[in-house]
């Protein structure tokens, strides 16, 4: 087995080891975190939001300090095209600090295409229903739509380039815009930072097994 059938072998494994229902394949699956360097303080945040109502500006971490909050974004190809998926548990919080508003449940999809050092969604998401925000905005549980809103050129970008975290080019980060119920505020602020979740046991058992039988073939040479 030559270098580049082992590299095609291992990508595999690792394809193969996250092969959802339904026949996606998960590329990639990353745990989120606040961004040091939002656009409000005193709190950090993974997702700012105006206009919903109970407290204008809110703010949702993305890993507070009772770890109350887990994101986890998957990089999927459907076989058609290639989505980022977002979900999970994010804890609300007054923008002006000091209020906890619980827990709330976050999903959010994106097209993309691949570039360089990432990721760009392909401006399909601008004015589009591409998530939803569920929990308890002070009246009981209600479900919030989340859309979509295009630069001009992407609406969402996930990069590994370190983006407005100082001396840093190489943090995985993910910023853009969400608009709830469709509505842009003063800042709608969706910027976290990522990191990689390494491949599972039994993917590294798997990669062990093709290295020693590469080893064999070697040395029956």
């Amino acid at each position: 087995m030559n270098t580049q059938r082992l590299a095609c072998a291992i990508v595999g494994l690792g394809a193969f080891s996250a092969t959802a229902l339904g026949g996606d394949v998960i590329l990639n699956t990353f745990d989120l975190f606040d961004h040091p360097s939002g656009a409000i303080d005193p709190q950090a945040y993974g997702l700012r939001l105006d206009g919903l109502g109970i407290e204008d500006p809110m703010t949702f971490s993305f890993g507070d300090s009772q770890a109350n909050s887990t994101m986890t974004l998957q990089v999927v190809d459907t076989g058609s095209q290639t989505e980022i998926r977002m979900f999970g548990t994010v804890t609300g919080n007054s923008a002006n600090g000091g209020t906890d508003f619980g827990s709330f449940s976050l999903n959010v999809t994106y097209v993309v295409d691949a570039v360089a050092n990432g990721w760009e969604d392909n401006n399909s998401a601008s004015g589009v229903m591409i998530g939803t925000l569920e929990g308890d905005f002070g009246s009981g549980n209600e479900v919030v739509d989340l859309f979509g809103k295009s630069d001009g050129s992407d609406a969402f970008r996930f990069l590994a380039d370190g983006h407005r975290i100082s001396g840093d080019n190489s943090t995985w980060v993910g910023r853009g815009w969400l608009l709830p119920n469709n509505m842009m505020g003063d800042t709608n602020d969706f910027l976290f930072q990522a990191a990689l979740v390494p491949l599972p046991a039994a993917a590294w058992g798997g990669l062990a097994m093709l290295g020693g039988i590469a080893a064999a073939r070697r040395f029956r040479k």
